[in-house]
Parts: C-alpha cells; sequence; structure tokens
C-alpha cells in the first residue's frame, strides 16, 4: 500500500512537471509595406516562410494567434548603386512583442491607451544591396536578426 501511494504521487509529480511546460509558440505579424518597399521587391509571402522556418529550426512552434508574438518591419529605399546597377537601401528590424492587457500602472506619467506593451528582443539592420540579389540577401539577414533577436530570450 505504502508502495502504491508513493509510486501515485511519483507518477502525478512527473506528469504535473512535463504538463506545466507549454512548448514555445509565436504567431508571425509582418507590418505594412509602402510602395517603395514594395517596388524592392519585398513583400510578406517573401518574409513569413523564411521568419516560419527559422521560429521552427529554433524550437519555436509558428501558430496564427499569440501573445507575445514575432513582428518584423522591413522599409526599403530604391537607390542608385552605379549606373549599371539599381539596388536598395533596406531596413529591417525583428522584435518579440507581447501585450498586457490588464497593465494600470503608468510610466513617469505615461501610459498605453490599449493595454501595455513590451518588447522582449529586439534586432535590427540597415544595408545596401543589388536589386538583383535581394531575395538572398533579405533571407540571411531575417534570419540571422531573428537569431540574435531569440537568443536575448529565454524559452
Amino acid at each position: 500500500m505504502k508502495r502504491l501511494a508513493i509510486l501515485l504521487l511519483a507518477v502525478s509529480l512527473l506528469c504535473g512537471a512535463t504538463g506545466a511546460q507549454r512548448e514555445p509558440s509565436l504567431q508571425v505579424l509582418v507590418g505594412e509595406f509602402d510602395e517603395d518597399t514594395r517596388s524592392c521587391g519585398i513583400s510578406a509571402s517573401a518574409i513569413e516562410p523564411i521568419a516560419a522556418r527559422t521560429l521552427r529550426d529554433s524550437g519555436i512552434r509558428v501558430v496564427r494567434k499569440s501573445n507575445p508574438y514575432l513582428y518584423i518591419q522591413p522599409a526599403a529605399q530604391p537607390i542608385r548603386i552605379s549606373d549599371a546597377m539599381p539596388g536598395c537601401a533596406v531596413y529591417i528590424v525583428v522584435q518579440v512583442r507581447g501585450i498586457h492587457e490588464t497593465a494600470k500602472q503608468d510610466l513617469n506619467g505615461f501610459k498605453a491607451k490599449n493595454g501595455a506593451g513590451t518588447v522582449l528582443c529586439q534586432a535590427g539592420a540597415i544595408a545596401i544591396w543589388p536589386m538583383s540579389t535581394i531575395q538572398t540577401h533579405l533571407a540571411a539577414q531575417l534570419e540571422r536578426r531573428m537569431k540574435l533577436c531569440l537568443g536575448q530570450l529565454d524559452y
């Protein structure tokens, strides 16, 4: 009887410990694009698969809705690298953000109107790339910035 009680206690502790751990998951949210960014060939449909693959490779499940979430905001401006080479100046920022719906506390007199947001990690880059290689460079930089951001988190 005593052994059975100990066995049941051990099983319940083991199940409780593994049940309490949740698999990390994030929604991928890509910010809006202006016409200049689109003219450089950058689109949400190009960014989302790269982001999803990088999250999965990092042990994070991609979900349709989550809090916190992965936010990616690219911006680009067409430029001429040389007379014969069009290109784009690109800025990309990657953040994991969370919203605290019930936060009432202000910060030195400031308070968010729609809940308090928190940036859990952030990484960004500015680069100039030839138009012909934008997609290759974008994929590499996005993956690199996501890994830098995720490296700032415990999960």
